[in-house]
């Protein structure tokens, strides 16, 4: 896997054009032009236009299907803060690979953050006026779109005819194999084929005993997926876990795992929302086909296990309601931070969770540490109500103003802004999706005249500059800051209003049984 690189080289200077380098590689990149290769042709533009590189930007080995991605949320951050003025890159593609995603996000970066985009290959509307250079821009986008759609259908074609020989599609062995991949291995339980250790699933033997134990154990029916997960975890020094422990989401799956008994899975990726950010659970859509790799359990063995689980309930779950926990997602727990060790390699260790405790009358939601049901063991911590620890961040933060110095309240007040812009960005794109559908230009349809395309490429931009004024109306005056935290908190009418309100300004919290510890906000230093 290459080695992921993010560098920033601010530089003040009185230079006119201050540019970002953005390159990215896929998980597939042998016909793609590799990192270092992108970086230097966009150096070599830069210089030839008389610009200044102030920061590069990379994403290794990631699709450009979603934005969730390390090196381009970074320039994001960085264009919000004005450090640069265009950004370059070797082709429009490395940005997004949807058409769609392509149009908003070129739109977030130009007319929310004010940044211009150039690209290496291709054309850019930023290099003059012309109507014809933002057409081929467009063009050039609904090509590269195609050819992406087209390469993943092949790529699904190739899944699926693997899955019909028997072979393993996944990009990790489970425990009890090691995965030989033709390509550079990227996981620890993984290694580079050779002739004597041909690409597919092998099965080890220790593992696979210790594996094959515990099937047997849960199939008695005096185990549950905690005690399924002690017995593993006993063993670890005979898996290769990576430092990690055994928790009961782990045994829950391996147990669902039909690969044990000699069977290969295939689904494709469903997602259910834009920029594909949530992919849709593959339970109860994978198609299975007998595999050519060794089984470590009987279908017998397997079956007796399902029908246990069953018995115990976990076939039927039902699916509640969504509750919106307050500071999901920010709550730590001071006893497992204190005695984290170094080399562990887990990075939520330490995270608290959120239960709601339903009783025969009520309701109650809880914040409690997963450490025991992750394998770690018990820590110390007590579970506890959502609302007296809600309450104390909430009084906190409407006195904690009152303790900041002017330069930390500046930080801080300068991170809230950019991530309420951020979010306001966003909520933007969303806006977007249904006025960009319209405006969708399909390969299979053809392209449209050159007047009917600027046509409705100019009701597009009248489209966005509307919506950015609406939101920009609305939005003058209640600039949330942490001195007006009070105000802007009496604002908000919904549980999911207060929540983005708290994401927006806090960043962790961390508890020790029922007293907050520690807050900190965004801008802050969380040492």
């Amino acid at each position: 896997m290459p080695k992921q690189k993010h560098y920033e080289q601010i530089v003040t200077t009185d230079h006119p054009i201050r540019y970002a380098i953005y390159a990215r590689s896929s998980v597939d990149s042998r016909s793609e032009t590799t990192l270092d290769s992108q970086e230097f042709m966009c150096r070599r533009e830069i210089t030839a236009r008389g610009g200044q590189v102030v920061a590069v930007y990379t994403d290794a080995d990631r699709t450009g299907w979603n934005v969730d991605r390390e090196g381009f949320q970074a320039m994001r951050e960085a264009a919000a803060q004005k450090k640069f003025d265009a950004i370059m890159m070797w082709k429009f593609d490395r940005l997004a690979r949807d058409y769609n995603q392509t149009i908003m996000l070129k739109t977030l970066f130009r007319h929310e953050y004010k940044i211009k985009l150039y690209c290496v290959q291709g054309f850019s509307e930023d290099d003059d006026d012309s109507p014809r250079t933002a057409m081929m821009e467009e063009m050039m986008g609904i090509v590269a779109s195609f050819y992406s759609r087209n390469l993943s259908n092949e790529v699904k074609r190739a899944y699926a005819h693997r899955h019909d020989q028997g072979k393993f599609n996944g990009t990790f062995a489970p425990l009890g194999y090691l995965l030989a991949t033709e390509k550079t291995p990227t996981h620890h339980r993984a290694k580079k084929a050779t002739e004597t250790l041909p690409p597919g699933l092998h099965l080890l033997p220790r593992e696979a005993v210790i594996v094959r134990r515990a099937f047997r154990l849960y199939a008695t029916g005096n185990y549950s997926y905690q005690t399924i997960a002690d017995f593993l975890n006993s063993k670890a020094k005979y898996l290769n876990l990576n430092g990690k422990a055994i928790g009961i989401d782990w045994v829950r799956e391996m147990l669902q795992n039909r690969l044990y008994c000699g069977e290969v899975s295939y689904a494709e990726n469903i997602y259910k929302e834009g920029f594909r950010q949530k992919v849709v659970s593959d339970r109860g859509r994978k198609s299975w086909h007998s595999g050519i790799h060794q089984a470590i359990i009987t279908t017998e063995l397997f079956d007796v296990c399902q029908g246990i689980r069953q018995k115990h309930g976990g076939l039927h779950l039902k699916v509640a309601a969504p509750i919106l926990y307050l500071l999901a997602g920010k709550l730590w727990c001071s006893y497992c931070l204190a005695s984290k060790e170094t080399s562990l390699k887990d990075n939520k260790y330490g995270l608290m969770y959120c239960r709601n405790h339903k009783q025969r009358y009520s309701e109650t939601l809880r914040y409690y540490c997963p450490s025991q049901d992750r394998g770690y063991g018990k820590c110390g911590q007590k579970i506890v109500g959502c609302k007296s620890i809600d309450s104390q961040v909430i009084e906190a933060l409407l006195r904690i103003a009152q303790t900041l110095s002017p330069e930390v309240e500046t930080n801080v007040n300068l991170a809230i802004s950019q991530r309420a812009e951020f979010n306001s960005a966003m909520k933007h794109m969303k806006e977007l999706q249904t006025t960009i559908s319209q405006f969708n230009l399909s390969w299979e349809h053809g392209f449209v005249s050159k007047e009917d395309f600027l046509q409705r490429r100019r009701l597009l931009q009248l489209e966005i500059d509307k919506l950015e004024q609406q939101d920009q109306d609305s939005q003058t005056g209640n600039a949330v800051t942490i001195r007006n935290f009070g105000d802007a908190w009496e604002a908000t009418k919904s549980d999911e209003e207060k929540q983005q309100l708290i994401d927006t300004i806090v960043q962790v919290v961390v508890i020790r049984d029922e007293k907050v510890e520690r807050i900190v906000l965004r801008g802050q230093s969380e040492k």
